[in-house]
């Protein structure tokens, strides 16, 4: 009865060391250690989604997102998008960041990149924006002459005549319409590419009348203040008073006023010289000043300016016939005397 005894105890010991060897797992290095204890799982970030497209007005927007690992965030460009969180801890429920768009004040889209990082791994949310749409297209009307120059006057001579003027316009031309004085002298009209002007002899000859106008409107829902003037001369004068043309300008710079006798609707003065300055202050006055001296200075300077109508442009001087223009000279004083000398009682009359 020993013999059986021994056998059952063998069996016993077996099994208890089949047992012990089942709750050891080996290692990748050969050793063995529980299978039962510790989260080994490698460290993972899984994105909702990895791009965020965002409007021009911007807005608050969300990424989710579950990490096995505390996490942190942040973000390329930090003064448009403004994250509220920037870490959190591991779990296996999804975690939420919000952040905030700032409206694009720019027609260019812009972006930026949302950063998640867990231990070794790094996921990235991409945050795109539309550029603001561009301002309206505002509406214009701008009326040029044949040279291609921008002008709101027309001027006509005595003997009438024809013009034109050239239309640039954002406007269909069922949009907008002329409209003009009611004056019988002259007709105003668009053709289809031009707006023509047609108009009556002014006076007699050496009839010295005062020039006459109309105002031409241009009327459209989308325009606002939008005009020209069509304005005659008769036969013209332009003159200085007693038709003086020399004269003495004081070298301390004191203003000298020059009364100019014209019925021009308009004059111009074109200064042919730099150490004066010439100004209208009126339409029947001139006034020059000089640039004041150095006390060292005993130089007499001289200049000149062309006085001329309106309806000429200045680079058209050289044609224009003599009796159209007005010159006057200038000069500023006595060799004897120096700029010193004008400011102390030297009874000259230099103004």
């Amino acid at each position: 009865m020993i013999k059986p005894v021994t056998n059952l105890f063998a069996t016993l010991l077996c099994i208890a060391a089949l047992f012990s060897s089942c709750g050891k797992v080996a290692t990748d290095h050969g050793s063995e250690s529980p299978s039962g204890g510790g989260n080994e799982e490698d460290p993972a970030i899984v994105l909702e989604k990895s791009d965020i497209a965002v409007p021009a007005d911007g807005g608050t927007y969300t990424v989710s997102f579950t990490s096995n690992r505390d996490w942190t965030a942040s973000v390329s460009d930090d003064s448009w998008v403004h994250l509220t969180e920037t870490s959190g801890k591991a779990s296996a429920s999804a975690a939420t960041i919000h952040f905030l768009v700032d409206e694009n004040p720019d027609q260019s889209e812009r972006s930026s990149v949302i950063t998640l990082r867990a231990e070794s791994i790094k996921k990235t949310v991409s945050v795109n924006q539309q550029g603001c749409a561009p301002p309206p297209t505002q509406d214009y009307f701008i009326l040029k002459n044949l040279s291609g120059k921008e002008t709101d006057l027309v001027l006509m001579s005595r003997e009438g005549g024809r013009q034109e003027l050239m239309v640039s316009t954002s406007l269909k031309p069922a949009e907008w319409s002329l409209e003009g004085e009611n004056e019988t002298w002259c007709k105003v009209y668009w053709d289809g590419s031009l707006i023509r002007m047609e108009v009556d002899p002014y006076g007699e000859q050496y009839e010295y009348l005062y020039p006459r106008s109309c105002k031409v409107s241009i009327k459209s829902s989308k325009l606002s203040n939008v005009s020209f003037t069509l304005a005659q001369e008769s036969d013209t004068e332009l003159h200085t008073l007693y038709y003086r043309n020399q004269f003495q300008l004081s070298p301390s710079g004191t203003p000298l006023d020059i009364f100019i006798f014209t019925n021009f609707y308009q004059w111009k003065v074109k200064n042919d010289s730099d150490w004066f300055t010439a100004e209208q202050p009126d339409r029947m006055t001139l006034r020059v000043r000089a640039t004041p001296k150095q006390e060292w200075d005993t130089q007499i300077r001289n200049g000149s300016v062309t006085l001329y109508s309106a309806a000429w442009a200045e680079e058209d001087l050289e044609y224009i016939y003599w009796s159209q223009i007005v010159k006057l000279y200038f000069s500023d004083g006595d060799p004897d005397l120096s700029g010193e000398d004008y400011e102390y009682g030297d009874k000259q009359d230099w103004d």
